[in-house]
């Protein structure tokens, strides 16, 4: 790919995503150009994982379940990974919290829904 094709390419991705500052290779750019052209197959996608393990505090040994679900969002404001984390302990604890990915290196980092799709 050319540097003007790149270019052009990159402006378009940016349009969707936050692509500031961010050094890509060609096919980087291509998937993420993929992804642009094909985001609404992907809206709404999600991947979860379930966890549950144990562990030791200053209390004594406790069980933890967590689920963490990603979700491929698109929409009015671009393209964007929204993380939901969540956590119960057996003796009743619980906490999460979220995280939104909207820069492209984040959500080439995840692209579980582009392997779902192949």
């Amino acid at each position: 790919m050319d540097k003007k094709e790149k270019r052009a390419l990159k402006e378009k991705i940016s349009n969707y995503m936050n692509m500031a500052n961010q050094r890509f290779k060609d096919d980087e750019i291509d998937r993420l150009n993929y992804l642009v052209e094909n985001r609404d197959e992907f809206k709404g996608q999600f991947n979860e994982k379930r966890r549950e393990f144990t562990d030791w505090s200053s209390e004594g040994k406790y069980t933890r379940n967590e689920t963490t679900r990603e979700t491929f969002v698109s929409d009015d404001n671009g393209i964007r990974v929204e993380r939901k984390y969540k956590f119960v302990d057996d003796d009743g604890y619980s906490g999460g919290g979220e995280q939104t990915m909207n820069r492209a290196r984040d959500i080439l980092e995840n692209t579980w829904f582009l392997k779902k799709k192949k």
